[in-house]
């Protein structure tokens, strides 16, 4: 029984090289052709795949992150507020002086 399962493989085997041997150049192209046309259909499947995925997760940090940059962006408002109270206050006093200095001098005239 075993010999005959050899045969029959080997059998297979042979008609296997056989129809390989009779194959056509235009049939090798075309072979080629739809290997390559299902190569790119996965690989755009895959690449569209990944390209939703990264959004999702973009989009999921950006959510994230929103609380967070609200209240840096209003830290840093605050800070850069209070910085500025004492300068503008003395500039304020020291335009008030010249006011008064070209007021004096416009009375004077």
């Amino acid at each position: 029984m075993e010999v005959s399962i050899l045969n029959s493989e080997a059998a297979a085997h042979d008609s296997n090289n056989a129809n390989l041997a009779n194959i056509t150049k235009a049939q090798i192209q075309d072979l080629l052709t739809t290997v390559m046309t299902a190569i790119k259909a996965e690989s755009s499947k895959q690449t569209a795949a990944f390209q939703a995925e990264m959004t999702k997760l973009t989009e999921t940090l950006k959510m994230q992150f929103k609380p967070e940059n609200e209240k840096l962006a209003a830290s840093l408002t605050e800070g850069f507020e209070a910085a500025n109270v004492k300068p503008r206050e003395e500039f304020n006093i020291k335009l008030q002086h010249e006011i008064q200095g070209v007021s004096g001098k416009v009375d004077t005239l």
